[in-house]
């Protein structure tokens, strides 16, 4: 969990090859999918679409981001809860494919009403403070330093440097979620 920015697709993707070098999955590649990557238009079409991104990651990791949003709002009068139906296939996919991986991602707050709440199953599959990894957002420091190595090989002066900083330092004191 985390917010945009802080590296979380990024570090899935290097732990999914770290996953392959080491031989603990096939292929280890990454799918990267949102919730409308999952969720269909019509009754039926969700599982379809859930099933076959988890056989495109099977052998590697399935990177869900904002998967939050799979909690929908089903439960209000005729409308159907495909998010329901693509945590049943996920589900489905988890239980019987030990050559891959499924990693959820999106706001903390969010995710654990995800985790606690979309599916029985959940809890039992991200059990212990071991399956939940929270990236804290970056220092004001820190993005300096990230956007300085950016423009390694760039020649820039102080001054440029310092409007720099201005830039993020104000940017950190106004930022939300």
């Amino acid at each position: 969990s985390g917010n945009p920015g802080t590296g979380k697709t990024t570090v899935a993707r290097l732990f999914a090859d770290i996953l392959r070098e080491e031989g603990l999955l096939e292929r280890g590649h990454l799918v990267e999918a949102t919730v409308g990557d999952l969720e269909g238009e019509f009754v039926g079409q969700t599982r379809i679409k859930t099933q076959a991104l988890c056989d495109r990651a099977r052998g590697g990791v399935l990177f869900i981001d904002e998967a939050y949003g799979l909690m929908g709002h089903g439960g209000h009068g005729e409308q159907v809860d495909y998010g329901k139906e693509a945590i049943e296939v996920l589900m489905q996919f988890m239980e019987n494919s030990a050559d891959s991986l499924v990693i959820l991602a999106g706001y903390r707050h969010d995710m654990e009403n995800l985790i606690k709440n979309g599916n029985q199953g959940f809890m039992r599959r991200f059990n212990g403070k071991e399956s939940f990894i929270h990236f804290e957002d970056y220092s004001k420091e820190s993005l300096c330093e990230i956007f300085k190595k950016q423009l390694q090989g760039y020649q820039t002066d102080p001054e440029f440097d310092d409007a720099i900083h201005r830039v993020i330092t104000h940017m950190s004191l106004h930022r939300n979620a």
